[in-house]
């Protein structure tokens, strides 16, 4: 299980550009028009339209599928994954401050 998720990840990561744009623009529209049909997102789904905002088309809407979502008080939202780079396993964490009215 770890070396086909490996294998996933850096198939991902070494997508050509075109492929990953034109993934993310499907997803995006797909979720947009489920949004708009009244469906409720699940909180993966709308992060992964938040992060195209901030990173349109960047191979990193995609990874984080491949993250566990992670709630740190009511301003903070992390993303951390762990994977295997050799015999080490190797913890990821993103975390973004935003502000909340």
């Amino acid at each position: 299980a770890k070396s086909a998720l490996k294998a996933a990840f850096t198939a991902l990561m070494t997508c050509d550009a075109e492929k990953v744009a034109g993934a993310i623009d499907a997803m995006v529209q797909r979720l947009s028009q489920d949004a708009a049909g009244n469906r409720s997102l699940s909180e993966k789904e709308e992060l992964v339209l938040r992060l195209n905002q901030q990173y349109p088309n960047d191979v990193g809407v995609l990874s984080a599928f491949f993250l566990n979502q992670v709630l740190m008080g009511s301003t903070y939202v992390g993303c951390c994954s762990r994977f295997i780079r050799g015999d080490d396993l190797v913890m990821l964490l993103h975390v973004t401050f935003h502000e909340v009215y």
